[in-house]
């Protein structure tokens, strides 16, 4: 029999955040506050959003541990590569999850894993992009 501690550390993150309903919330928090920051709301002005949504969704999923879907990323970062992202808009980004995160009252265990993830995907588009 495992204890507590081996169960938690086996569940994926997506399980401990609260999985489909709770990654639904989030990615809409997070959009809530993505398109309230000047450095970020123009990127999203003439697109779907709730496209958008729903494709971040599925990443998020996956990100966090829901989905065996398996993302190319040098083909992610290509797409984000058009943008022509500044740190300071990726920075906007991840501060914009973080705010989603504390609104929701994600443990700071959860949320520090989260924006870890976001940061190891960043570095993942720039070892693309060069």
């Amino acid at each position: 029999m495992s204890s507590n501690a081996d169960h938690k550390s086996q569940t994926s993150l997506y399980d401990r955040i609260g999985g489909e309903a709770a990654v639904d919330t989030l990615t809409m928090a997070l959009y809530a506050h993505v398109n309230s920051d000047d450095r970020l709301a123009h990127f999203f002005e003439h697109i779907d959003l709730m496209q958008q949504i729903n494709h971040q969704k599925r990443f998020l999923t996956y990100a966090l541990g829901g989905s065996s879907v398996v993302y190319d990323m040098e083909k992610l970062s290509t797409a984000h590569g058009k943008l022509n992202l500044k740190q300071e808009q990726i920075t906007a980004f991840n501060e914009a999850l973080n705010a989603a995160l504390i609104d929701l009252d994600v443990d700071d265990d959860i949320r520090e894993k989260v924006l870890a993830i976001a940061i190891e995907t960043e570095n993942n588009f720039q070892k693309y992009s060069t």
